[in-house]
């Protein structure tokens, strides 16, 4: 009986003990319950009155053009297409002889030696001298010929025109037709003489040699190759979707020149003018022996096809660049920057534009920044100056190498900086904080994030 009664008071003691221990838990759960609640009322009773804007760290850089005289102004821009091409020589001109015969002599170069590739010549020097004695024999010979005939018809002339009835018009006609044969005879005579010296059309440069002194020639084989190379052309392939382009800009210059007054007397010397105002840059494909780049020419557009070469389809344009100091060899590649057209806008670094879908836009912010409450992470860090990001949507552009073009009257807007690092993560209207100064900016940087 008394076991009994042992064991109900101990199960009585223990169901007290859990009782007040869920009450005593239920109590403080309720309480922080309810204080969390109150915190959360004055939390946003606070947010209403101020809540501190976070910054998302950018670099921004100007984008505005400042002229010669510090004047800020929308920048005229030139548009370039860039082609690969191999420069030829501006002409070529292969030296024959008209005659054939024996080689007894070539020209000498400007250091006494006989000609060879590579050597320098001027226009009317002497490149080859053929053996002439036996021209000179004819020659002599067709001279003898020519005048016995002029005596033999100079004194029937006479005869005639004292006895007219003493001489028959059949043996005057012979006389008179031997002059001529005679004549002719020795005019040939004189240029087979001539062409036995061979002379230079042109100043230039020897490309090719063919023969030796002591070899026999014959009639129109080929002597010497003579290149032009004071000036060169840059042949390079159109394809058909740009050579519109290219045909246009060339006629507008072409047109502007023929239509110009008290042009007409010179006018090939004006259009060459013109046609430098569609310049070309040239540059050799090639590293220096520093291991930079090969230095830039200017020249112009010379030349279009009006058809396209069977081969490859494209269109040959040929520039005409100026190679007084030869630096520019036929046979080398280099590249040709045409400037097809100019147009006011913006140069943007590529990396500062985003490529979203259907959407291509920048970012862009007004360089006077505003005072407001900031916080940084999780730290307020008061008023500060703060800049808004704008985001600008672009509807045409132009790449041309690290940059995007954009013409102006294509923007509702006038931009000055652009943001160029940070700028993946931005949404319009973002207040962000320059981690530099926009003076120290510099387009050529790493575009990725900043940390």
């Amino acid at each position: 009986m008394k076991l009994s009664l042992g064991k109900g008071l101990g199960r009585l003691a223990g169901l007290i003990v859990v009782t007040v221990f869920a009450v005593a838990v239920m109590y403080v759960s309720d309480g922080k319950w309810f204080t969390e609640q109150e915190d959360h009322k004055s939390e946003d009773n606070d947010s209403k009155q101020a809540t501190p804007k976070s910054l998302v760290p950018v670099q921004a850089i100007s984008i505005e053009y400042i002229n010669s005289i510090g004047i800020k102004e929308i920048e005229q821009i030139e548009i370039e297409d860039s082609y690969a091409g191999i420069i030829e020589p501006f002409e070529r001109y292969v030296v024959a002889l008209e005659i054939p015969g024996r080689i007894e002599l070539l020209g000498l170069n400007k250091h006494g030696q006989m000609l060879d590739v590579g050597d320098e010549v001027t226009k009317g020097q002497v490149l080859a001298t053929l053996d002439r004695r036996i021209l000179t024999a004819q020659l002599a010979q067709a001279t003898a010929t020519l005048e016995n005939t002029e005596a033999d018809y100079n004194r029937l002339s006479k005869v005639k025109l004292r006895s007219p009835g003493s001489l028959t018009e059949a043996a005057f006609q012979e006389v008179v037709t031997q002059r001529i044969l005679a004549n002719a005879s020795k005019d040939i005579a004189e240029k087979n003489w001539e062409d036995a010296t061979v002379y230079s059309p042109v100043e230039g440069v020897i490309s090719k040699r063919m023969v030796n002194p002591g070899e026999s020639v014959n009639l129109r084989q080929q002597l010497f190759e003579i290149v032009e190379v004071d000036r060169v052309l840059l042949t390079i392939g159109i394809p058909e979707s740009r050579i519109a382009d290219i045909q246009r800009r060339y006629n507008q210059v072409k047109n502007k020149t023929l239509s110009s007054d008290n042009r007409q007397l010179d006018q090939v010397a004006t259009l060459q003018e013109e046609q430098e105002k569609f310049k070309v840059t040239v540059q050799p494909i090639g590293l220096d022996r520093y291991g930079g780049t090969a230095e830039t020419m200017e020249g112009h557009v010379y030349r279009i096809a009006e058809t396209a070469d069977e081969r490859n389809s494209l269109f040959r344009v040929q520039v005409v660049i100026e190679n007084q100091d030869r630096l520019l060899k036929p046979g080398i590649v280099a590249m040709a920057y045409l400037v097809t057209d100019t147009i006011p806008g913006y140069r943007l670094p590529i990396d500062s534009v985003l490529f979203r879908e259907n959407e291509t836009y920048a970012y862009f912010i007004e360089p006077e920044p505003k005072l407001e409450s900031v916080k940084f992470l999780y730290w307020e860090v008061g008023k500060q100056p703060v800049y808004k990001a704008k985001k600008v949507l672009i509807p045409r552009y132009v790449e041309q190498g690290t940059e995007i073009l954009v013409e102006a009257k294509d923007l509702n807007t006038r931009l000055r900086t652009t943001i160029n690092r940070g700028h993946r993560r931005l949404t319009d209207g973002d207040t962000v904080q320059l981690t530099r100064p926009l003076s120290e900016s510099k387009p050529s940087e790493d575009s990725s994030d900043p940390e």
